[in-house]
């Protein structure tokens, strides 16, 4: 069960690799809260992918929450379709040393990054659907940024950024700018993901099994995706 799942301490210590859909609370009665889950312990945990629609973060406007702490192991996070997100928490990402790839997208409130900047680990940065977002960090973005891709739906900052504009001073450093739709092939490599009718799933990959488990009513079981 998804909510025996993310227990604090209850996800597998090796797991590698953690998508988090949208959980649906009426199916399962009362879930801890994420800062409960006790993500900071996954010293493993590489990727991580988060859906907004629904609980736990249907109501975030900041991200990561005040005391939510996640690993500093994570090279890959991707947030998606968080609809009341407004802002990204400079005192929680600055912890995360390791971060190379930020992938945003479908966050429509999204207004500003933090003022202090990104990590400077940061490799890849992908912003798409993001309306709101008109504005770069204060302080620039790190020199260790190759990539950074604006995709569709974020005019204004688009606009921004062509050459000679008020942010292409800020842009021109990097290797590859990209204002273009999202290629596929520039996707973060997270775990295998299955959608059920009316429910995601949480979906975890180890260093020896790949497992899901739903958060729809019919499907309400741990399943054992294959063995490698």
């Amino acid at each position: 069960m998804v909510s025996n799942f993310v227990k604090e301490g209850s996800f597998p210590t090796n797991i590698t690799s953690l998508e988090i859909g949208s959980l649906r609370v009426d199916d399962f009665g009362q879930l801890p809260s994420p800062l409960e889950w006790g993500l900071h312990k996954l010293s493993s945990l590489t990727a991580l992918q988060l859906h907004g629609q629904e609980w736990p973060w249907e109501d975030t406007v900041s991200f990561p929450e005040e005391e939510m702490f996640l690993p500093t192991s994570l090279v890959t996070l991707s947030i998606r379709h968080f609809r009341n997100l407004e802002r990204l928490s400079y005192e929680e990402f600055q912890n995360l040393t390791s971060l190379q790839r930020l992938d945003i997208q479908g966050c429509p409130r999204l207004a500003s990054f933090p003022k202090e900047g990104l990590p400077p680990s940061l490799l890849y940065l992908q912003i798409y659907s993001c309306p709101e977002l008109v504005t770069f960090p204060e302080q620039g973005f790190p020199p260790s940024l190759l990539s950074l891709t604006i995709g569709e739906r974020n005019p204004i900052l688009k606009q921004k950024c062509e050459k000679g504009k008020e942010y292409w001073p800020i842009i021109q450093h990097i290797p590859q700018v990209s204002m273009e739709k999202l290629p596929y092939s520039l996707l973060p490599p997270l775990a295998i993901f299955t959608h059920f009718y009316k429910g995601f799933v949480v979906v975890v990959e180890t260093n020896f099994r790949m497992y899901a488990c739903s958060s729809s009513k019919l499907h309400c079981q741990f399943l054992h995706l294959f063995s490698r």
